[in-house]
């Protein structure tokens, strides 16, 4: 392994690493010629690799910090006889990196002043700041957190040791640290799509609105319950987790394109200071004017809580609302069940004689008569039906009808409270108007983000959360699911946001 002054030399030191891996190579092929099976050699192969990756990764980090040092002793108009390197062990830095531990001088120069001298480290915050608090290289952070963000802390360090065939061994504690500080370094921006790629899309491939020929963008809000922590005996309970997404459907599959979500264990006012954040970034543009004269329907999937009114479509005063047609229908199935009996065929006959309301049943067209052997039939062309369409409207009418039938035998309060609930989500019932223009009534598309984005990760056998631990989580699963992973470890100010929270997780 070479010394600290073969990596002062910089370059050089490749020549002086390469003749122990020259042997290891000769000595495998002898190896190979002795009989050796495959895995043998493989594995033989691998901690050839690993030990050239290891010294040509020092080699290369103690010359970008031989160079940051000859740089700032310039800088400052010190002559290079006014300056020393210290590469005495307390000014070397160890990291584990992908090829395991590292180690490399940092290259601090002493400045002497007279009788004074001054140490100066300027590799340590221009090219290792996170090393007083985080002792991972920056590509192995990701693997950590990649491994973090899918597996269990404990799972994720055995597969991050496996994966590099035993090279990076980490304990699970340090693992579930890095994992945590990266998500929570994520910002709003990075877990949606950028306006350009949310403006090609919705050119290139959302549906549209059959009415006005636009890109029809939809945006759903829903919460789901998690296992959180809720105070210092790490006492546990179900918490209400609020999600976001944003997506289009695509016309030539009918497939969901995922343009953004997040999650927050806020109540409905930070919901709403979110829906205000994505309007000034320009994501849920105003008015769905996205620049180049396009111009979008926006359509708010979203259930009938009655904070959705003034917190979410308050925000949106262009977008179409429409109240999610699962939760109409299974309020009209609590109020069967409340009825006639949960589970009993009574029940089961109101729910479908009142639903065909919202969705009409479909008439099966009659199959044509299968021509006879060897005698050409003239084929019945039978005309296409359009599906009948449905509202809350129809639904109400329906029920008001029959209001006297439904409480001679039955209580009035489940009748009073879905009337009710339907009639405060009227105006977001028109969903033959929405079948017509091509909208879609279900939030599945929200349903789905919960599964994918929070529960495969948070609902773990035996599982619990801090919210911080948990978000961060989420986030790193969306910043994914948004297609920016890459671009978030690439982008410039990785080592300053990386930097902060770090210091916020070490604080």
């Amino acid at each position: 392994m070479a010394t600290a002054l073969d990596l002062a030399r910089g370059p050089a030191t490749v020549n002086t690493l390469l003749k122990p891996i020259a042997r290891a190579a000769q000595a495998l092929c002898g190896q190979a010629a002795a009989g050796a099976g495959p895995r043998e050699l493989e594995e033989g192969v691998w901690r050839v690799v690993q030990a050239l990756g290891r010294g040509l990764l020092e080699t290369c980090i103690a010359t970008a910090c031989r160079a940051r040092a000859e740089a700032d002793v310039e800088a400052r108009g010190l002559e290079p006889r006014d300056a020393r390197f210290r590469l005495d062990q307390d000014y070397h830095a160890t990291q584990m990196s992908t090829f395991g531990p590292i180690r490399f001088p940092l290259f601090a120069w002493r400045e002497r002043r007279g009788a004074a001298t001054i140490t100066r480290t300027p590799a340590r915050e221009a090219l290792v700041p996170l090393h007083g608090r985080c002792r991972s290289t920056p590509v192995c952070l990701e693997w950590e957190a990649r491994l973090g963000k899918d597996l269990p802390f404990r799972r994720a360090a055995d597969a991050l040791c496996f994966f590099s065939h035993g090279a990076v061994r980490e304990e699970d504690t340090t693992l579930a640290a890095h994992t945590i500080a990266v998500g929570a370094a994520i910002q709003r921006h990075w877990l949606y799509r950028p306006v350009d790629d949310i403006r090609r899309l919705l050119q290139d491939r959302a549906t549209r609105d059959r009415t006005t020929g636009r890109p029809i963008l939809y945006l759903s809000q829903d919460a789901h319950s998690e296992r959180r922590f809720v105070d210092d005996t790490w006492n546990a309970a179900w918490k209400s987790m609020n999600g976001l997404r944003i997506w289009a459907i695509d016309r030539a599959t009918g497939e969901t394109i995922h343009l953004g979500g997040e999650y927050t264990w806020g109540d409905c006012n930070v919901v709403a200071d979110t829906i205000n954040d994505l309007i000034e970034l320009g994501i849920l543009a105003r008015d769905g004017d996205y620049g180049g004269g396009l111009r979008a329907e926006l359509v708010v999937v979203t259930d009938g809580l009655p904070w959705i009114e003034n917190h979410v479509l308050a925000k949106l005063p262009w977008a179409h609302p429409v109240l999610d047609l699962y939760h109409a229908l299974q309020h009209l199935g609590d109020f069967a069940a409340a009825h006639s009996g949960a589970g009993t065929q009574a029940a089961s006959r109101l729910y479908r004689r009142f639903a065909k309301q919202l969705v009409p049943e479909r008439r099966r067209r009659p199959k044509p008569a299968t021509p006879r052997k060897g005698h050409q039939k003239s084929r019945r062309l039978y005309p296409k039906r359009e599906r009948p369409v449905g509202s809350i409207w129809a639904l109400l009418q329906s029920l008001h009808a029959a209001q006297d039938e439904l409480t001679v035998d039955g209580p009035s309060e489940p009748l009073n409270a879905l009337i009710g609930y339907l009639e405060n989500n009227l105006y977001r019932g028109d969903y033959d108007v929405c079948r017509q223009r091509g909208f879609q009534l279900g939030s599945g598309a929200m349903e789905s983000l919960h599964r994918t984005a929070a529960q495969a990760r948070l609902k773990l056998a035996g599982a619990r959360w801090t919210a911080r631990a948990s978000l961060a989580s989420v986030n790193l699963r969306l910043l994914e699911l948004a297609g920016r992973w890459d671009e978030f470890w690439a982008h410039d100010g990785i080592e300053r946001v990386l930097d902060q929270a770090f210091r916020l997780e070490t604080a």
